[in-house]
């Protein structure tokens, strides 16, 4: 796991990327100050352009909120064991929650989801999605 947070890091200082996104990452890692974490620590995120721009972070339980000037980026982490309801309230309030801002809205994460043919969590996070075109 540190050898995948140094490549991320690494490819963040060679590519001038501003804002890397971590799901799971290495607790040991996250410590330092330069981290932002989820109230879980599942997610984490460097600001590696100290000038990157935000409003505000929202920091939740497997979530952070990331607010720009013309969007907002919602990092997340879905346990693979949690059961469905679970899941379903979790997705639910990120939905939710980005629905309320009343501006553009990316999703990003590891939901821990399989293909929708074989997965309930797939399925109903497809339909989620087709529901999402919507807004």
């Amino acid at each position: 796991m540190r050898a995948a947070h140094d490549m991320a890091f690494a490819t963040a200082v060679d590519l001038d990327i501003d804002v890397v996104v971590v799901s799971e990452p290495n607790k040991k890692i996250i410590e330092g100050k330069r981290w932002c974490k989820d109230k879980r620590q599942d997610v984490a995120i460097l600001f590696h352009n100290q000038k990157t721009r935000i409003k505000r972070l929202d920091i939740g339980e497997g979530m952070i909120a990331i607010h720009f000037q013309s969007f907002v980026m919602y990092c997340v982490y879905c346990s693979p064991n949690i059961n469905l309801d679970q899941f379903k309230q979790e997705i639910d309030n990120i939905m939710e929650k980005a629905e309320s801002q009343g501006t553009e809205f990316i999703i990003m994460g590891d939901l821990n989801v399989k293909s929708p043919v074989a997965d309930p969590r797939g399925e109903y996070l497809t339909e989620w999605l087709a529901d999402a075109e919507n807004i």
